[in-house]
């Protein structure tokens, strides 16, 4: 793990003249000081001095002193001028404290006509008290702002030279911080807008464009590199990375606009490029008002609910205001992990189920009292090579399991069912991907046996998921390598977690119903781009620290994968980033349901030829079995053009 570079802060920013309470008490006297001082600095500038005496007597001026400190002290309180953060004050603070002085000006004149006959005071005055309590207010405001914005000028920095890219609002709101900050010292920017560029924001210079970074880099001689656009498109901070990389410059970056909601842009909130930063796709839009109105108040059941899939669809499930969140997995310390993360925003809102998919007693009785409205199915063993050496273990939780859940949802009337799928079920070489695509048969024969609607969501890797190949690499780097692939050019697809379970949701809450829903993924990648491109980002050289070993395909794997048959056409759905497969053979369910029931009962016995062999049969001949290394090295279903980490050199 990369060790995060910015210190805790000191004990002395907890100190009690740091308390919430204590600050604003000062900004209350502060306030309270001006209020004071403003009615007798408008007579002194309204009044000739030789008869400010004179007037002082016959005005009583001290009885409006009075009204105006009691007015404009609740009109502040009422409009939460002691509530601003002086080291942001800008303009809506302004905009705010006006509107306050004018209000305890209406106040005040209001409270004067009912108290006492002030015709003595010069006209004037009444105008110029509130301009000139407007003027002391926001000078302390602003000025607190530059002090601490400019303090950094006077002491000496010793901080690393940064250049942050982009110039725009999130990087003003990080230099600002960063000022504050001793480890890092701002000293340029670079943007790509022509109207920033040769001017300076807060004393930093914009030196020119991202193009143009290496020369800024190596002009101001800087050792590290911030990207503070976190709405650019990726492509840019692969170049940013790219650039860093040949120059050996360390590269960090703020979090995606995603990861930002409701907090704010800190030095705390950096941290290193991703391999999910540099995926080489643009992020899926959110559309959560129409996810909310769909799963709000719904009760639903999520299998598998301890793995990544599924743990990642309690959260965003959750988040939406589902009424009641069933989780289901056989896994006792991934169950307790999920719930102990989501218990307490969830309460009673949350419950888990420690039970195995495949025993309809126990599941019938979940079903019985917890009633869900729709279930995500998302439990299953998807490591190839461990499916591959335990076949039946394979078939029982991913086909009798699946099979299992959809009867239970049938029998106790769930209105959707969405079985969360794979791209190994699209010409399965592999048993794993052979269940998979005998679940997907099972949920489409389904279809119209029950008022059940059944869905599949169909897509490849996760990035960052259990038992993926992004952990390994990172112990393995972590560990001083070497890294291991399997194949010089096998690739994959890939897609965060985030992104993917974003999608089966938008595919849950599809108009378009039954069918096998298909994610866009992108293009592929290779899996050595992505152990170099790990690698690099670690701070290590590739070849020189770190080597990469090929290790040769396992059993069942393949060179790369398919999202679609031939026979299945690709239709648009109201999501850009999914689709409907349409052209899939329903297969009769009576049928199916014997077949199966007679495998069921002698599965324990079957050797594993008979296993393969029936699930072939009941694939339609979909699964080829590549049984050796070497077959599966020219069992390449579809050739594909290899794609690079865009932004990635080669070596």
């Amino acid at each position: 793990m990369t060790r995060h570079p910015f210190p805790e802060r000191p004990f002395a920013h907890r100190a009690w003249w740091r308390n919430r309470s204590v600050l604003r008490l000062s900004v209350f006297f502060h306030d309270s000081l001006w209020i004071l001082l403003s009615v007798p600095l408008a007579l002194i500038v309204r009044v000739d001095w030789k008869h400010l005496a004179d007037l002082s007597l016959e005005s009583r001026w001290w009885i409006y002193l009075g009204v105006t400190f009691l007015c404009q002290s609740l009109s502040l309180y009422a409009l939460k001028c002691y509530r601003g953060i002086w080291r942001f004050a800008s303009l809506p603070d302004l905009i705010r404290l006006t509107e306050a002085v004018a209000l305890g000006t209406l106040l005040t004149l209001g409270a004067i006509t009912f108290i006492d006959d002030l015709d003595q005071l010069p006209r004037g005055f009444l105008i110029l008290q509130p301009i000139l309590l407007l003027i002391g207010l926001g000078a302390g405001r602003l000025g607190y702002r530059i002090w601490k914005e400019r303090r950094g000028l006077f002491f000496q920095r010793t901080g690393q030279r940064a250049v942050l890219v982009g110039a725009g609002i999130a990087a003003e709101l990080l230099l600002r911080d960063l000022r504050d900050d001793r480890t890092y010292v701002p000293v340029a920017f670079v943007d790509d807008d022509p109207a920033k560029q040769d001017r300076a924001l807060q004393g930093v210079p914009v030196l020119g464009p991202v193009s143009e970074l290496s020369r800024v880099i190596q002009e101001v001689r800087a050792q590290i590199v911030i990207y503070a656009m976190p709405s650019a498109p990726r492509r840019l901070l692969q170049q940013v990375v790219q650039t860093c990389q040949t120059l050996q410059v360390t590269c960090w970056t703020l979090p995606r606009l995603s990861e930002l909601i409701n907090q704010r842009i800190t030095v705390e909130r950096l941290r290193p490029v991703s391999v999910e930063d540099l995926l080489g796709r643009e992020p899926v839009v959110m559309q959560s008002a129409t996810l909310q109105h769909f799963f709000g108040g719904k009760r639903i059941l999520v299998t598998g609910a301890g793995g990544s899939i599924g743990s990642e669809i309690c959260r965003q499930l959750l988040s939406l205001g589902v009424d009641r969140l069933i989780l289901v997995d056989h896994a006792e310390y991934n169950l307790y992990r999920i719930l102990a993360e989501l218990g307490p925003l969830a309460g009673a809102r949350i419950e888990g189920r420690l039970t195995d998919v495949t025993s309809a007693e126990a599941m019938d009785g979940v079903f019985r009292e917890t009633r869900p409205e729709m279930v995500f199915h998302a439990a299953a063993y998807k490591h190839v090579p461990l499916v591959e050496e335990n076949p039946v273990a394979g078939v029982r939780n991913n086909v009798f399991g699946t099979q299992n859940m959809a009867e239970m949802a049938i029998r106790h009337s769930v209105a959707r069912f969405i079985l969360v799928s794979t791209d190994k079920a699209v010409w399965p070489a592999n048993i794993m991907g052979a269940t998979k695509r005998l679940a997907e048969r099972i949920v489409l024969a389904l279809n119209g046996q029950g008022r059940t609607e059944f869905m599949t969501v169909r897509f490849g890797n996760v990035l960052d998921s259990m038992g993926s190949v992004v952990p390994l690499f990172r112990a393995q780097i972590k560990a001083g390598g070497p890294v291991t692939v399997t194949h010089p050019e096998v690739q994959r697809y890939f897609m965060t977690i985030t992104e993917a379970v974003h999608l089966v949701l938008e595919a849950a809450t599809s108009r378009l119903g039954a069918g096998i829903f298909v994610l866009d993924m992108g293009n592929p990648i290779r899996i050595r781009d992505l152990a170099e491109q790990m690698i690099e980002l670690s701070g290590h050289r590739l070849g020189i620290d770190m080597e990469i070993v090929y290790i040769g395909l396992r059993p069942g794997e393949k060179l790369s994968e398919q999202l679609f048959y031939e026979n299945e056409r690709r239709l648009m759905t109201d999501h850009p980033k999914l689709f409907l497969a349409q052209g899939e053979t329903h297969s009769d369910w009576g049928t199916l349901k014997r077949d199966l029931e007679l495998w069921s009962a002698r599965l324990m016995l079957a050797t594993r030829t008979e296993l393969i062999g029936e699930l072939t049969r009941l694939t339609h001949g979909d699964f080829r079995s590549l049984e050796s290394r070497e077959e599966v090295g020219r069992g390449v279903v579809i050739p594909l053009v290899a794609n690079r980490i865009p932004g990635h050199r080669e070596h």
